[in-house]
């Protein structure tokens, strides 16, 4: 059977970042936020499984390595950002160990191997020493901002217990430091508004939304981008007739776009097929996993309008 190599060397599609509208909008009013405010304060950003939170992120760091290269040249003590990814743990809520030395990492602090948890009661090991280490890093390196991604796992505590103390280590990140924090995660974070008065002064929100049935023009520039990256690839690739399959099955979401394409791309491989129409049909979600990411979606827009007073 003959090999098709163009379609197997082809790299992954999530690892591609396809600028489009809504992830250029939200990264310059992060920017704008950012670099505007003396005060820190705490951005949250907010979207559906799969609106590209993630690429959001690298661009955002991008941005702003590009933006501090000078003050960076002149002072090399100095970082544009550091980031972490929140890990959610059954039970317990988010693993603040983790988080504080996966940011000492980020920073390449060179002590942060004796901070390890490694079973002993060593001071050096314990909660509050990666915290308070943490802490000095942030304000030696001062970056412009501190990111956290999956930032969802705050609030999902579990216990008020636990939530108290996610809520008083966001504070004091951002208070001890004075850094601004930008927190990503789904719409679980808009929570976090109603649940302490004095973080809620300090939190401002902007919502990375998925495209909807009215921004078809702008969802068929981000499907031309990907079809254009595939056929300099050297995949045999038609997507011009799939446009409203794609952005209704996709939920509007480029991360779910990202991943359809590449199990259509995997069929298309392994059937010896153009990626087109009919390999988008035969790769699509069941009707119950669009259901529910619909159902996610429409459930976190109106807890967000609720939030911010808006009612349709």
């Amino acid at each position: 059977m003959q090999t098709n190599t163009a379609l197997i060397n082809v790299q992954p599609l999530h690892r591609w970042v396809i600028q489009h509208s809504h992830l250029s909008a939200v990264c310059d009013w992060l920017i704008d936020h950012i670099m505007a405010f003396n005060e820190p304060v705490i951005l949250l950003v907010v979207g559906a499984t799969g609106t590209g939170k993630s690429t959001l992120l690298k661009i955002l760091r991008k941005r702003l390595d590009a933006l501090l290269a000078e003050s960076m040249r002149c002072d090399t003590s100095r970082l544009a950002s550091v980031a972490a990814e929140t890990f959610f743990v059954p039970g317990r809520g988010p693993d603040w160990r983790c988080l504080f030395h996966d940011l000492l990492t980020d920073a390449n602090d060179i002590l942060v191997d004796r901070k390890v948890i490694d079973g002993t009661n060593r001071a050096g090991s314990t909660l509050p020493a990666l915290h308070s280490a943490c802490i000095k890093m942030i304000r030696h390196r001062r970056p412009a901002a501190v990111l956290l991604d999956e930032g969802g796992a705050l609030v999902e505590a579990g216990t008020k217990g636990a939530l108290a103390k996610n809520l008083s280590f966001l504070k004091s990140i951002s208070n001890r430091s004075a850094c601004h924090l930008v927190v990503l995660g789904d719409y679980s974070l808009v929570k976090l508004g109603s649940m302490n008065g004095q973080l809620n002064r300090r939190c401002i929100t902007v919502h990375l939304s998925p495209y909807a049935n009215n921004e078809a023009e702008d969802f068929s520039k981000i499907v031309s981008g990907f079809q254009y990256r595939l056929r300099d690839s050297g995949v045999e690739c038609d997507l011009s007739n799939s446009n409203g399959l794609l952005l209704e099955r996709s939920c509007g979401c480029v991360g779910l776009l990202a991943r359809w394409l590449s199990e259509a791309l995997i069929h298309s491989r392994r059937n010896h097929s153009p990626l087109n129409d009919d390999a988008l049909r035969k790769t699509m979600a069941p009707d119950g996993a669009f259901k529910v990411w619909q159902m996610e979606i429409n459930r976190g827009i109106t807890a967000l309008r609720e939030f911010e007073g808006v009612r349709n």
